[in-house]
């Protein structure tokens, strides 16, 4: 393709608070922080040429898009002034699921910014969505509990 003018970067996995010890990427990285974040940088910086491209042949500002998809889980997990701390992502100090894949989801949020930041000149616009709480299969390997709650609240 020659033109890209939107990109919704919508990947996301949780794995079960009771799966331990948790899965891994083939390249070593917890399944979470590597599906929903380093895969997710792999990936648009494949597309970034075609989206700078596609700005640059578009008249007026905000044309080509980049939408990230967080969650709310990033206001659960987030560092205070620093948002994901870089000294554990390897999970040398064990962490839960839930907040493992909340890492991951602040994560996300910080590559829309920096991405938005990088590229702000390119003429894309990159911003970062809380989806809220649709119905999907993404809690299907959880809890009775987390189930039950997912249920409840998606629409």
């Amino acid at each position: 393709e020659d033109r890209l003018d939107i990109l919704f970067n919508n990947v996301g996995v949780i794995v079960s608070l009771s799966t331990e010890p948790p899965p891994k990427t083939a390249q070593g990285y917890k399944l979470a922080l590597g599906v929903n974040y380093i895969e997710t940088l792999l990936f648009i910086k494949l597309l970034t040429a075609v989206l700078a491209t596609t700005a640059k042949s578009r008249t007026g500002p905000g044309i080509v898009r980049v939408v990230w998809l967080s969650s709310f889980a990033l206001e659960l997990f987030a560092q205070p002034n620093v948002g994901v701390a870089l000294d554990n992502l390897d999970y040398h100090v064990p962490k839960p699921g839930q907040e493992r894949y909340g890492i991951s989801k602040v994560g996300v949020w910080a590559l829309a910014v920096e991405y938005a930041r990088r590229h702000r000149n390119d003429g894309i616009v990159s911003v970062a969505i809380n989806p809220g709480n649709p119905t999907s299969e993404l809690p299907r390997h959880q809890g009775v509990v987390l189930k039950t709650v997912a249920r409840l609240v998606g629409y």
